[in-house]
């Protein structure tokens, strides 16, 4: 058996003459069943140990069997379709078994997602990745319980032991990010070559621009450096909330917008004509606060508002459509709109 199973070997590596050819057709045509039977024995106890994971299916075994026979030169390729026809069963069976654990690993490994950063993050082989192909801002609750918003054509990407150690996340497109406070495992997120780093804080990163990377911080503390293992290098900035910061990677161009100044008032929520703020302030508030602001009427059960809250800005330029699919999104909550009349309530109410 070991005889036939070193000649196979030979065969698909073009150095068997053609007395080994001979030979060797010979050979399996008098130990066929043996050899059936050995084959299938052999293939099973690689099931069974683990070392491949699944039975090969006839359209990865054609893959295999035509990969190998390209490796054997043309002349001698010809000379054994020519005269050993019969053999390619047992040769294409027994390579089946004799690189099915090459192949799977190899297929496993080369599947893998590599993150185009040179963080710690590269070196994980597995990982998780999001990816929003929707029209809409879709939610996510990382495993520490952090919360993403990931906009429309965007992807995140996190290794495996994501909040063990650290909590680095490679962000390609343009996400918010609501921080679940850890001050031992601070969160890292990787766009272009530039990092924001933060403990438990609120904002929002984007690339979507070519060459820049936008970061705005709505609530906390929040510093953003260059990635220690790109070319880019900036000094770090530290961004309190309102500000904004845009990286150009490409010049080193940094532009920083500063929260302005506003006076103290009573109320948690200040309206005027350019702005809407709101610190910390129950949801419910801060849905009575847009229907002043936009003169919509939105309606919603206080049961469903009950331990929600929000922190931030709502400037002129933005849709009341878009803030409320942020806001609805990141509470577990949905929208509708009849009649200039807007509903929020939770999915099923």
């Amino acid at each position: 058996m070991a005889d036939i199973k070193d000649n196979i070997e030979k065969f698909w590596k073009a150095e068997l003459d053609q007395q080994g050819l001979n030979d060797l057709n010979q050979s399996l045509s008098e130990n066929e069943p043996a050899l059936q039977q050995q084959l299938k024995a052999d293939y099973e106890e690689m099931l069974a140990s683990g070392i491949i994971s699944q039975k090969i299916d006839p359209l990865s075994s054609l893959r295999i069997l035509k990969t190998l026979q390209l490796k054997i030169s043309p002349k001698e390729n010809q000379a054994i379709k020519f005269s050993i026809r019969p053999l390619l069963k047992w040769a294409a069976c027994f390579l089946l078994i004799a690189f099915a654990a090459f192949f799977v690993i190899y297929r496993h490994q080369e599947a893998q997602p590599e993150p185009k950063t040179t963080l710690s993050i590269r070196k994980q082989v597995e990982g998780k990745n999001y990816a929003n192909h929707q029209q809409k801002d879709i939610r996510i609750v990382l495993p520490d319980g952090s919360i993403v918003l990931l906009s429309p054509n965007s992807r995140l990407y996190h290794a495996a032991d994501y909040g063990l150690k650290t909590r680095k996340i490679q962000l390609h497109g343009k996400a918010d990010f609501k921080v679940a406070k850890n001050a031992s495992r601070p969160f890292s997120v990787y766009a272009g070559q530039i990092v924001t780093t933060a403990l438990g804080t609120h904002f929002n990163m984007s690339t979507l621009r070519k060459n820049y990377v936008t970061v705005k911080l709505i609530e906390g503390r929040v510093v953003v450096h260059a990635d220690e293992h790109g070319k880019f290098k900036m000094k770090d900035t530290y961004l309190k909330p309102g500000d904004q910061l845009q990286v150009n990677h490409r010049d080193g161009q940094l532009t920083l917008s500063k929260k302005q100044a506003s006076a103290n008032l009573e109320s948690p929520v200040k309206l005027s004509l350019s702005n809407l703020e709101f610190k910390q302030e129950q949801l419910s508030v801060v849905l009575s606060g847009l229907e002043k602001h936009y003169h919509t009427h939105i309606s919603f059960n206080q049961d469903d508002m009950k331990g929600l809250s929000f922190t931030g800005k709502v400037l002129p330029t933005d849709e009341l459509k878009d803030i409320l699919n942020i806001l609805c999104t990141m509470n577990g909550l949905e929208f509708t709109e009849q009649n200039n009349k807007i509903t929020i309530r939770k999915p099923g109410n």
